[in-house]
């Protein structure tokens, strides 16, 4: 196991930075005078992290850490570690659980659906997927590991079968043969089975992130996307029996190659797309080496192409997520290019009509300025966004793999500074939705304001507002905010949180219409 320890210098030059005002923001050049977003550090660890997840493990409301050790192709110990800490930003001490070798991919869900969150770790050169059940303490037991017939290129979790456990996806590939999607069944048991399997065309050279699970087609059921090969999308979709079926496929512009993939809803509606961070084939001839594609949601789960954001020219792979930066309530893309020299942080602000400003840098990897001289080069292995703090802003999460030395690697929380703020959620422990506008038997207008928002220990992926027994307004965001209009009379105002299983929990009050 590594030795842990928070970056003193690295905390001392991000605190330099916020106040000096050069690398930690910077100005759009939007017409539509976005604003600037800063951040700053909340915690960090440092150590060897190939991927992380944060969650709230031991139900105590604050925000959890679980970061995989032992990605690094280049200096792998015999097994991989996922390490847990718990409750940030102050340190509850760090527990330890070995995984397989050069794992490279970590998920959280409920697989034995006993309330309390597990983990799925994809061994990037093994042929398994470990299983670790949470005891709601946070701490963890072993289950046994999904066996595979390959290398796990990706995975992804949902209840695909409807019976309240959650299900594992995996793109399961033979090196020079063959890849397949398996998904696994969830049980009481936490023993995940085989359910189905699907041939796919290719697999693809770039890892993690080439998977995600969400309902396309809103017919109340989880679908699966995923990259295969390195340029074809295809979308399944979920039938009754909880089989997925393939639904539509499309190749990704100019024989581009993936690097990852996020769902969000980018045209601020009720449906699903997807967003692509890629490296251009075609080079200087494409205008930019490396971009962003966005594809929009038809209805019907197809897909079409709406924007092509220039990023950071990095070579190689990189990362992406959708996250509301701005509290605009509309979703925002993150990135980061995996190029081991010149990794860049950026995120770009959403119009809301799928299309998205120019991207902003946050700043460069590695993150120590002091020796400037050193090369060390360093591979991110996870960015993603979540509201940590309970501020009512999304903050960042970032790992980085050190490829040759310790020096630079480990995990970052990031807190957003000054994003706006709509209704600061309920803590993590467990599902649960707020309403902060208006206030309960209030006398209201006609035209009627709603402020909300949600939280779980997973996450809450889905804000929905209910008046009078129907559905009036969706947000795929852990905030709500919207006006509507209202009758005259008495009305009942429900405002309900979707967890990432699509479990949901409601909030109800009542107001008069004059």
């Amino acid at each position: 196991m590594s030795t842990h320890r928070i970056f003193p210098s690295l905390r001392a030059f991000l605190t330099m930075l916020l106040f000096s005002g050069s690398i930690l923001s910077a100005q759009t050049t939007s017409l539509a005078a976005k604003p600037t977003i800063t951040f700053s550090e909340i915690a960090s660890e440092k150590n060897t992290v190939s991927s992380m997840v944060v969650a709230d493990f031991n139900h105590d409301g604050k925000i959890d850490v679980a970061a995989v050790e032992g990605g690094d192709p280049d200096f792998p110990p015999p097994s991989g570690t996922v390490v847990i800490r718990l409750g940030l930003p102050n340190e509850q001490g760090d527990s330890a659980y070995q995984v397989g070798f050069q794992p490279d991919e970590i998920l959280t869900a409920d697989f034995n659906h006993d309330g309390h969150l597990d983990l799925a770790v994809a061994n990037g050169s093994g042929n398994t997927v470990s299983i670790l059940l949470g005891n709601g303490d946070g701490t963890f037991r072993p289950a046994n590991d999904v066996v595979l017939a390959g290398h796990p290129k990706a995975i992804a979790v949902a209840d695909f079968t409807r019976d309240g456990f959650a299900d594992l996806a995996v793109m399961d590939c033979i090196p020079n043969a063959s890849c397949s999607l398996k998904v696994f069944r969830g049980n009481a048991g936490g023993n995940l089975t085989l359910w189905q399997k699907i041939g796919l065309p290719g697999a693809p050279n770039m890892a993690k992130g080439l998977m995600v699970s969400v309902d396309f087609n809103r017919d109340g059921r989880p679908d699966l996307a995923l990259v295969a090969g390195n340029t074809e999308a295809m979308v399944f979709t979920d039938s009754a029996t909880g089989h997925l079926q393939l639904h539509s496929q499309f190749k990704l512009p100019n024989g581009s190659v993936a690097g990852s993939m996020v769902w969000g809803s980018f045209n601020h509606d009720n449906l699903t797309d997807l967003a692509f961070r890629v490296v251009d084939v075609c080079g200087a001839s494409c205008g930019f080496a490396n971009s962003i594609y966005v594809f929009l949601n038809t209805g019907s789960g197809a897909f079409v192409l709406r924007d092509r954001i220039g990023v950071h020219r990095g070579a190689g792979a990189s990362l992406l997520e959708a996250t509301d930066v701005d509290g605009d309530n509309v979703q925002d893309l993150v990135t980061v290019s995996q190029d081991r020299n010149n990794s860049e942080l950026q995120y770009s602000l959403g119009n809301g009509d799928g299309k998205f400003n120019p991207p902003v840098n946050i700043f460069r990897l590695p993150f120590d300025p002091f020796n400037p001289e050193d090369v060390s080069q360093v591979s991110p292995g996870t960015v993603l966004g979540r509201d940590m703090n309970l501020d009512s802003r999304h903050d960042l999460a970032v790992a980085v793999v050190e490829l040759f030395g310790d020096e630079h690697g480990g995990w970052q929380i990031l807190g957003n500074n000054n994003a706006q703020t709509n209704c600061v959620p309920p803590n993590s422990s467990r599902l649960a939705a707020k309403i902060c506008l208006p206030a309960n038997n209030a006398t209201v207008g006609n035209a009627l304001t709603v402020k909300g928002s949600g939280n779980s220990p997973a996450g809450v992926k889905r804000m929905e507002l209910w008046v009078d027994g129907q559905k009036r307004f969706e947000e795929w965001n852990d905030q709500l905010r919207t006006t509507i209009s209202l009758t005259p009379g008495r009305h009942r105002i429900v405002v309900q949180a979707v967890d990432q299983d699509d479990s949901f929990s409601p909030k109800a009050i009542e107001v008069t219409a004059p």
